[in-house]
Parts: C-alpha cells; structure tokens; sequence
C-alpha cells in the first residue's frame, strides 16, 4: 500500500508542477539569467589581481638616470610592462616632468609624474589606484636607490632583484596550486544555490492551497501512510533541484562563454561531491519551503515571506555580494545563512577539488538544517491538528 500511494502522491505533485509551466520557467530562467548577467558583468572586476598585465606609455621630458630608474621599476611590476607603441585602450599614459630627476635627490621635492586625460575614460578606478600604488613603489625604490649611491656608492643595489617578502596567495586553492575565482566560479555556485532555495514558492503555496481546499484533511482519511504523502510531495521537488543543478552547470559551462565571457571549468571537480552538495542543499530548500507552508495561513504571505526570505539569505550569505569582500563582522554573521553552507561546499568541490569527505561538513549541516526545518514543520502542523 505505502508504494501505490507514494507513487499516487508523486503523480499528483508531478501533475501540479506540469501544470504551472510559468513557476518551471521562473525556476530555470531566473538563476540563469542572473548567472549570465553577473558573470558577464563581474568578469573585469574578478580579473584584477589576477595576473593581467597592463601597458604604460611614456613621455619622459626629463631623460635623466632618475626617469629611467622609475620606468625600470616600472615595467618590473607583475601587472604593468612599459610600451613604445602607441596608445590604446589598454595603456596607461604617464608623462615624467623636467626637473623630475634632480628632484629625487632633494628630501623636500615632490616629484612630478602626469597621467595624461583619457586614463579615468578608459579605466575603472579599481586598475586606476592599482597602478597609482605601482608608480608610488617604483617611486620609493628609486629613490632609495639614489640615496644608497650618495651614502654608500660601493655598495651595489638593484632593488628590482630584492624579495619584498610578501607571500599572495589566492582565496580558494586546488591542491597545492593558487587558483583565483573568476566570476563565472562565483556566481554559477552563488545562483544555483539561490535557485534551489527558489523552490519555497511554489512548494509552500502548493500545500496552502490543498489546505484551503480541504485536500489535506481528505489525503489523511485516506489508506495511505503520512509518510507517503510527505515523500510524494517532496521527491518531485527534489529532482527539479537536480535538475536546476544540471542546467545551471551548462549556463556556465557553454552559454557564459558563447556570450563572451570565461567558462566555467569542471576538469578535476569530484562529480560525487558535487551531488552530495546538490543534495544536501536541495533537503535544506525543502524543509525551509515546508516550514514556511505551515507557518503562512495564505498563498500570499507564503510568497512574501519565501521570496523575501530568499533575499535576505542571499544577501547576508554570500551569493548577491562575495563573502571574501565583506568586513570580517559581517563574515562571521553570514555564516548563519543555510545559502552560505551550500555556497561554501560547492566552491570547495569546485576550486578546491574536494571530494565527497572535503565537503561532508558542508552537506551534513545542511542536512540538519532540512531535517530540523522539517521536524519543526510537522510539530506546528500536529498541534494544529489537534
């Protein structure tokens, strides 16, 4: 009997879904076009610091040691190298005045370097100060130099050979190697665990509705096992989260890129962890979509309260803006969001190579998570009942 009801249950739920074809479509198309849209968008701002290198082209009026000393430094920088071609859009333009040497020598001088117009025009601030922050080392190092020579002139020193002693090492790691995040890393994670979360509408107004039209009461008169008619409601929902995984994997992996933007790569990601997170976060988006159903008496408040719920735990969890970029108190509060956990365990699967244990914490909190929500949920619904 249990699995001629549970398959009766399913049946209904499948029907239901099948016949709300807008909700299947907001389900798909709305984490999908934010993950187009996001990636596309932050795809310079995630490149900085990672590598890129920009062009600086020269006027030097001055000619002296103490230009060419700056320049050197210059063109040593990780992310800038020195251009004699001509300006594009991709050259800073940096103008060294008359007197620019013999003011390195002198303690009360200041130094006069131009960025030509068009710099602002053509680049973020971000890269602005970036290479305002190069120039103002390439400064400092020479002039150190010069006042090494006047101090000590046998004492030979390149500073463009000295270790700063700095360690970079990138947010998220694969093994042993530094792996930065690229947009397309962020936001398909971000909105895939958004989208899963999603489904609180449509599951929470579902079961309002039944309970408005008495369909609840006549299901438990029913020869059916409770437990039937809870797994006939949930396991549709959970194989639409699986299904949004699939899909939102394939924006990243082939639309991303066909729109001009980085694909996402999945070479080296343990295909087991990634289901076990799928999992996990789908049980969470379940008992949270639950929990709303039996705490909201209309469709209306349980569409408020799941679409509101939803942003805020976005917010506060990373998905909308990167954790790695917030203040460290708001860090430590983001880790209350279930969205945080399930961003967290995919990231690792994804840019770590984490296997089915590397992401067990991630997955067994939001398990729990799903199953307190849950139990809470069957709580309420049983004193109301009595």
């Amino acid at each position: 009997m249990m699995g001629r009801g549970l398959r009766a249950c399913i049946n209904k739920e499948g029907l239901l879904l099948w016949r709300d074809p807008h909700a299947l479509v907001l389900l798909f198309l709305m984490p999908a076009a934010f993950i187009l849209i996001m990636s596309l968008a932050l795809q310079e701002q995630f490149r900085a610091g990672e590598g890129l290198t920009h062009f600086v082209w020269v006027e030097d009026l001055d000619e002296s040691e103490g230009s060419r000393k700056l320049l050197a430094y210059i063109d040593a920088h990780d992310s800038f190298r020195i251009s004699d071609e001509e300006p594009g859009d991709n050259t800073f333009r940096l103008r060294i005045a008359p007197g620019f040497g013999a003011s390195l020598d002198d303690d009360n001088a200041r130094p006069a370097v131009y960025l030509t117009p068009g710099v602002p025009a053509s680049f973020d601030g971000q890269r602005e100060q970036l290479f305002l922050g190069a120039l103002r080392e390439a400064l400092g190092r020479a002039r150190i130099e010069i006042f090494t020579a006047r101090v000590a002139p046998d004492f030979d020193l390149d500073l463009a050979t000295v270790d700063d002693g700095l360690e970079v090492r990138y947010l998220y790691q694969r093994d042993e190697d530094d792996v930065a995040p690229s947009a397309v890393q962020q936001n398909v994670p971000a909105w895939l665990v958004f989208g899963a979360f999603f489904i609180a509408i449509p599951l929470s107004t579902t079961i309002i509705r039944e309970r408005e039209l008495g369909m609840d009461r006549r299901l438990r008169t029913t020869p059916v096992f409770q437990a039937s008619i809870l797994l006939g409601k949930l396991l549709p929902y959970f194989v639409l989260n699986q299904m949004q995984v699939i899909v939102m994997l394939a924006v990243g992996i082939y639309a991303v890129p066909a729109l001009g933007g980085e694909a996402l790569q999945m070479s080296g990601v343990h295909s087991g962890a990634m289901a076990v997170m799928a999992a996990a976060i789908s049980l969470a988006a379940l008992g949270y979509a639950l929990l709303i159903a039996v705490i909201c008496r209309t469709t209306e408040q349980a569409t408020l309260l799941g679409g509101t719920g939803n942003i805020l735990l976005a917010a506060l969890g990373g998905i909308m803006v990167p954790k790695f970029i917030m203040p460290p108190a708001l860090q430590a509060v983001a880790e209350v969001s279930p969205m945080a956990w399930g961003l967290d365990g995919l990231l690792a699967a994804l840019l770590h190579g984490a296997d089915i244990a590397g992401v067990s914490a991630f997955a067994a909190t939001l398990a729990s998570f799903g199953g307190i929500a849950i139990l809470l949920a069957w709580l309420i619904q049983r004193q109301r009942q009595v």
